[in-house]
């Protein structure tokens, strides 16, 4: 994705941090591995048991399962500051559900983001100016057509570890920021001072 010429389109099998794709070309997976669900690796076995135990019992219905009431709990035990649990199908979605969130409760409309965070309006806004604002974001090119106009100017875009950058989007969108949405953690250890400036504002 990040480097065509290097890495895969696709893949065949994919095995803790180890990948093979279509041509049965054997890769490390030095960058990817841990995205989304995958954080105990590709293909780990206890994860496959479960989900095909799941799958077995019933893959889709309207009613919501037990462990989901579980999972929450355990959560909230691991984050006593969290009142409660929200879950997604995605971290798109989650995304645009904290967005939505944030907007409703400050009453403000935007946004100032770092990082990628997935494919839905509020985020591709960004896209919608004069230039491709996402471009240092992971996936450049990702195109705003579809995206309402009048959403314009409600996503705004930092570097990561840029406190400058932030701070000239607080000083110019302070009074209409609702949230900062960034990735904490990105290929690096960040710089501790960083993520402090960010959680003072």
């Amino acid at each position: 994705m990040f480097a065509p010429d290097i890495w895969p389109a696709y893949f065949r099998e994919a095995r803790g941090c180890e990948v093979w794709d279509l041509d049965g070309k054997h890769y490390y997976d030095m960058s990817h591995n841990g995205v989304g669900a995958c954080l105990l690796g590709y293909g780990h076995p206890e994860v496959t048991e479960a989900v095909t135990k799941r799958i077995a019992d019933g893959s889709c219905c309207s009613l919501n399962p037990p462990e989901e009431v579980e999972l929450a709990d355990e959560l909230c035990a691991i984050h006593p500051w969290a009142e409660r649990v929200r879950f997604a199908r995605g971290g798109g979605e989650a995304c645009a559900v904290a967005v939505r969130i944030a907007r409703a409760t400050t009453g403000r409309s935007v946004i100032a983001v770092c990082g990628y965070h997935g494919w839905e309006d509020w985020y591709l806004a960004a896209n919608l100016g004069e230039s491709d604002a996402l471009s240092g974001h992971l996936l450049p090119g990702l195109s705003p057509v579809g995206v309402p106009r009048a959403l314009r100017d409600t996503t705004v875009t930092f570097p990561y570890e840029d406190q400058s950058a932030l701070d000239t989007i607080i000083d110019t969108h302070g009074e209409n920021l609702a949230a900062i949405i960034m990735e904490p953690c990105r290929y690096h250890d960040p710089d501790p001072t960083f993520l402090a400036h960010v959680r003072d504002v």
